[in-house]
Parts: C-alpha cells; sequence; structure tokens
C-alpha cells in the first residue's frame, strides 16, 4: 500500500477504509496550555479572534502530531449569533453560554442576519486559515452544535430536559431552528474548506435523558442536519451511548466518536459496516492524569478494538501535557490490526472510572408517562415502614414529581403527623425512591429535576408549620467551579442533601478559588462538594484543595462533574469522589460523625 499523508488517512478511517497505518486525531477541542505557551497565543483571545483560533487550532497537527485539526474550541458559535450571552472565560477555559433568551413553546425564526453574525464569520474564518495551514496534509474538521444541544443553550437546559416529560410539540420550534442554523453554520464551513463536520450533542447524552427520548425526540432533527451536510460527518454524544449506539448509527453520520464509558464490544458490533467508530480514550483518567506507559496500552487496545480513529472520547483537557498525546499516538501506530474489525475486550470492562455525581449506566427503559405528563411510579420499590396513607400519598407525589399534588399531600400529612415525620418518612422518603430509580437507570434527569422541585416545595411547608427552619446536622458549602455555569448536578445534590436535614451554603456558579476558601473560613463545613461538567473547569479543584491545606484547613473535599474521575480526586488530597448522586448523603453522614477525607476517600472508592 502507498504512503499516505494524514489527511487521507484520516478520510479513508471515516469511511472505515484500509490504512498505512492506525489513524490517530481528535474532533472535539484539541488546544492545551503547553501548546498556548509555545505559540503564544491563548484562551480566550482564540475563542474571539479568527487568527488566534486558527493559530492554535494548527497546534493539533504541528504541536501534537494528530493527523487533523478542528474549530471551534467551544460549542457557542451558533447560540452566541441567535442572542445568548456568551462567558469567554480565562486561559484554561472553554466559553460558556450564560444567557438564555428564548422561551420554549413560543413561534421562533431564524435571524436573516445570522449567516453573517460576527460569530459565524469568526469561525469561520478561523477555519479557512487553518486549511491553508495543515489543509494538504491534515484533515480540517468544522464543528458544529447539535439541535438538541444548541435548544437547551438557547431555552435553558433545565427547561429543555423538563419539557421532554410534556407535550414535546413545544420543542419543535426551537428544534427547526437549531437544525437550520447548524446546517448553515456546517455549510459555510464547508465552503471554507473543512474536510469533514463534527456535530457534538452533548444534552442528548443518555446522562440527560432516556434512550427513548432520544429516538422520539432528537434523532429525527439529527437526520435532517447529516442529510443536509455534504461532506464526512461525525456525532459526538457524551456518557455511555450503549442503549441508543444503534440508532446514532443510523443518524447519517459517517462516524460516531463515543467515550469510555461505552463498552467497546457493544459499539463495534451495533455500528459494524455501518459507521466508523472514533475513540474512545478517557481525557482525564487516561490522557491527563495516565501514565504514558498506560496511555500507549490504552492507545493499543483501542486501535485492536476496531476502532477507526483512535482518539480522546471527548475534549482534550487544557492541563493535558504534550508528551501524553504523543504518547497515545505512538501506542496507536504500534499496534498490529489483525483485520478490519477485531473483537475488543470482553463486555463490562470499561477503559476508566466514571463521574462523580452523573449515572452512567443509564437503560434503555423510559418511565411510563401518565396522562398529565407525570412520572408513573408504579414499578418503584414502596418503602416498608410507612406509618399513614397520608405518608404513602406523600413519598408517592414526590415520587413523580407532582408539585402541587405534594404540597396537598404534605398539607393532608401535616394534619396527623409531626414536621419531622412527614420530612423523613414523606419527603426524604421519596427522593431517596427518585435516587434508586434514577441509579438504576428507570428515571433520567428531568424526572429527577421535577421530583426534587416537589421535594423542596413540601420542606417548605414543614417549616412554616414549625414556625423556623428545620434543625441541621451540619453544613455543607456547595459550588460549581470557576468558569462553569452548569448547575444542573449540584441543585439536585444539593436537593438531596437538604431533605436529608443538612444547612446548605451554595455559593452558585462559576465561583473563584478565593471565594470558596473565603466561604469555608466563614461557615467551618462538615463537607465541601465542588462541581465541573467539564475537563477545562475540574483544574479548579486541586487548587482549591491546595489553598485550604495552605490556609491549614483540612476537610473532605467531593468533587463531581462528567469528566471527574476517582484517579482524578486521589491525585490531590482532600480529593473524595462520591459516584452515584444518592450517595451523596451517605457521605455527609460520614463527614458529620467525624470522618476524616483520607477515611472516607478510601470508604467510597470505586
Amino acid at each position: 500500500m502507498a504512503i499516505m499523508n494524514s489527511r487521507n488517512r484520516a478520510l479513508a478511517a471515516l469511511f472505515q477504509g484500509k490504512n498505512d497505518t492506525i489513524c490517530v486525531g481528535a474532533v472535539n477541542q484539541t488546544a492545551t496550555v503547553e501548546q498556548m505557551d509555545i505559540l503564544g497565543v491563548a484562551f480566550p483571545e482564540a475563542h474571539q479572534d479568527a487568527v488566534a483560533m486558527s493559530k492554535l487550532a494548527a497546534g493539533a497537527v504541528h504541536l501534537l502530531g494528530l493527523d487533523m485539526a478542528r474549530v471551534p474550541f467551544g460549542q457557542t458559535t451558533e447560540a452566541e449569533a441567535l442572542g445568548c450571552r456568551i462567558d469567554y472565560g480565562g486561559k484554561a477555559a472553554l466559553p460558556q453560554v450564560s444567557s438564555h433568551p428564548y422561551k420554549i413553546g413560543t413561534a421562533v425564526k431564524l435571524p436573516f442576519e445570522f449567516a453573517d453574525h460576527p460569530a459565524v464569520n469568526r469561525t469561520v474564518g478561523a477555519l479557512r486559515r487553518l486549511k491553508a495551514d495543515v489543509g494538504r496534509d491534515a484533515l480540517v474538521i468544522g464543528g458544529v452544535v447539535g439541535p438538541f444541544s444548541l435548544t437547551g443553550a438557547l431555552a435553558g437546559t433545565s427547561e429543555v430536559l423538563l419539557a421532554t416529560l410534556e407535550d414535546t410539540n413545544q420543542l419543535a420550534p426551537l428544534l427547526e431552528m437549531s437544525v437550520e442554523a447548524a446546517g448553515i453554520l456546517a455549510q459555510k464551513l464547508i465552503e471554507a474548506g473543512a474536510d469533514a463536520i463534527c456535530v457534538e450533542d452533548m444534552l442528548a447524552s443518555p446522562d440527560m435523558i432516556s434512550p427513548d427520548a432520544y429516538r422520539e425526540i432528537v434523532l429525527k432533527y439529527e437526520q435532517r442536519l447529516f442529510s443536509a451536510i455534504g461532506v464526512p460527518s461525525i456525532l459526538h454524544i457524551c456518557g455511555d451511548v450503549a442503549g441508543i449506539i444503534a440508532d446514532m448509527a443510523n443518524s447519517g453520520a459517517s462516524a460516531l466518536s463515543i467515550d469510555a464509558k461505552t463498552n467497546s464490544r457493544i459499539a463495534r458490533d451495533a455500528t459494524r459496516g455501518k459507521v466508523a467508530l472514533i475513540g474512545p480514550l478517557s481525557p482525564t483518567g487516561v490522557l491527563l492524569y495516565g501514565l504514558v506507559e498506560r496511555i500507549r496500552q490504552e492507545a493499543v487496545e483501542a486501535a485492536e478494538a476496531g476502532f477507526d480513529v483512535v482518539a480522546p472520547g471527548c475534549g482534550i483537557a487544557p492541563e493535558t501535557p504534550i508528551a501524553n498525546v504523543k504518547a497515545m499516538i505512538e501506542g496507536a501506530r504500534s499496534a498490529e490490526r489483525r483485520s478490519q474489525f477485531v473483537a475488543s475486550r470482553p463486555a463490562g470492562i470499561s477503559m476508566s472510572d466514571g463521574p462523580l455525581f452523573v449515572r452512567y449506566n443509564a437503560l434503555s427503559r423510559r418511565p411510563a408517562l401518565q396522562e398529565s405528563g407525570k412520572l408513573s411510579s408504579a414499578n418503584a420499590e414502596s418503602p416498608s415502614d410507612l406509618k399513614s396513607a397520608e405518608l404513602h400519598e406523600v413519598v408517592e407525589a414526590v415520587t413523580v414529581g407532582d408539585q402541587p399534588r405534594t404540597q396537598s399531600a404534605v398539607i393532608a400529612a401535616l394534619e396527623k403527623h409531626a414536621p419531622l415525620q412527614v420530612v423523613e418518612e414523606g419527603l426524604v422518603a421519596g427522593i431517596t425512591r427518585v435516587s434508586q430509580l434514577w441509579d438504576s437507570g428507570r428515571y433520567f434527569l428531568p424526572q429527577v429535576i421535577r421530583a426534587a422541585d416537589a421535594m423542596e416545595a413540601g420542606v417548605v411547608l414543614c417549616e412554616k408549620k414549625i414556625g423556623k427552619a428545620l434543625q441541621r446536622k451540619g453544613t455543607v458549602v456547595m459550588f460549581v467551579a470557576q468558569g462553569d455555569i452548569h448547575s444542573i448536578g449540584k441543585n439536585i445534590v444539593r436537593s438531596l442533601l437538604s431533605a436529608n436535614g443538612y444547612e446548605i451554603i451554595d455559593l452558585g456558579i462559576d465561583v473563584s478559588d478565593e471565594r470558596v476558601v473565603e466561604a469555608v473560613r466563614q461557615y467551618r463545613p462538615i463537607l465541601l462538594i465542588g462541581s465541573a461538567l467539564m475537563t477545562t473547569t475540574m483544574s479548579a479543584f486541586p487548587r482549591v484543595a491546595a489553598n485550604l491545606k495552605q490556609a491549614g484547613i483540612e476537610l473532605p473535599f467531593a468533587c463531581g462533574g462528567g469528566a471527574v474521575t476517582q484517579e482524578f480526586c486521589n491525585s490531590f488530597d482532600l480529593g473524595i469522589h462520591g459516584g452515584k448522586a444518592s450517595r451523596a448523603p451517605a457521605i455527609a453522614a460520614a463527614a458529620a460523625a467525624g470522618a476524616g477525607w483520607r477515611e472516607i476517600r478510601s470508604t467510597f472508592a470505586h
């Protein structure tokens, strides 16, 4: 076989063709702090200036040695052009949407000026420059946001998730506009020279919605988008996508980008001969904190598992050393591919640990909906220690996430029971049941959000009956890391801990390291909890821990978010990896009992 350059090698891989060697790339964000220092260009400038963006993006080829490069680094181009405010963050941060100007259920129309908006022109201009720089030798990828994720950016993630439980036709106008916007951006990127288009539809993950919701609500819009893309295309959805991988393969994409949380054999068997597979090295558990030898081995296993492109399973963490990325390339190149498709590792074995307070074991079953749009709890196990029909009704109302029903049930229960009993045997029992349904894959984030809101409304009524706030077991300080505005995970854990009797000091989103340390000094909590959705913001956790240690403060610090792993939390003092959300009260109970961070880390280690 003739020697191929990186561009031809990548194109062949996207069409599952034969290659002279394994293709190694990254279809999500590729910029690292080390590259920024070498090239003399950094975030946030590289998000806002086409020249800086293309220069830093080219580092994926010139410095990392990957077979491909892409722009943009984040997922905000379309949202900015549609009127959302953008927080560009600092040197190690990706831009984030900080306002949601659209309402679900209202008529919308793509603005006439969208195609020529400065955000669109900036991204297109950066790709044109990137093509001129590396396009003869490497594959150039243009990134667009998937329709469901863009809808979440426009109207708010929580609001869109909850809408999947109601009349989903209300989402149609925003989904229609999102498809149109993504399609226009994709075409402009192709005209500028993009060899391929990567569609990132993060919100469509089974961590967020059920597989049935993906099939019923999202898939048809993704199919429309891919049908309009005339070059090789890639679909990236985060998390364990085993329950939707076959549907993703029917989206019209040429390739699927998946991460280490999806079983490799399931993915290969479900997509064999249909689409190429890209991934699945963990950006944090392997590339960021893994030893070079481990990285090489993971890359070998990915190549031998039949992945057409060996790559990170999501965006590269900015703190990732260049040497670690090169180790991935060396490992993949050293693999001997015995055939085009090679059986992967045994089922059930994952390439990395899972994240804190985010569930990655979603099953394909979707909870039944009642006629009112509320959830059915008929299949949930009923607590055996309920003492009355009134308390049972509280549990049921919380479980189905019906706030008015919960408030009525609590009022009725308070006529016969003490407020503390209603809280513990009604509200807490209900939210515990919801957590169990979530952990088992029978409930998804929309159901949990609704149940948490119902539970909190009930707690307010109980506190009003007492005439004061309930006595608390201890104080917990919570925050979302600096540069991160994703609060869903934090809010769910907050609800669980509040219902279980803990005083919560919620510092909110995008909280500076200094403010966290100041709050710990002020409130003297038994537990600190931090949340970060992205690899680009979770680096705040070791900084916070170091600052606390320097101040002479040692307390358990539970760190959570989509990219956080056991290995990451073990890498710095105070860090605890909490696992599923339902375990948060147990971690708090251990802290309240006086256990230190080392003991709690060991007890709750996966």
